[in-house]
């Protein structure tokens, strides 16, 4: 279980804005398929603190 999610995600052209309510939400939608990696979304299910988390998640997604 995670944090409660308040954002909007942008799904890209074909789906849109969508709005998670919970983290199962958004572990849900990215078993279903519907969070694919794209220019809009980069998954990632932990990332490391400080800078070593800041600076792969900005790899993420600029490639």
């Amino acid at each position: 279980m995670g944090p409660d999610f308040t954002g909007a995600v942008n799904l890209g052209l074909d789906h849109g804005m969508w709005r998670p309510r919970n983290w199962q939400d958004i572990v849900s939608a990215a078993a279903g398929g519907l969070l694919d990696e794209s220019r809009w979304v980069d998954l990632k299910r932990e990332l490391k603190a400080g800078r070593p988390g800041n600076n792969d998640l900005a790899m993420g997604l600029w490639i």
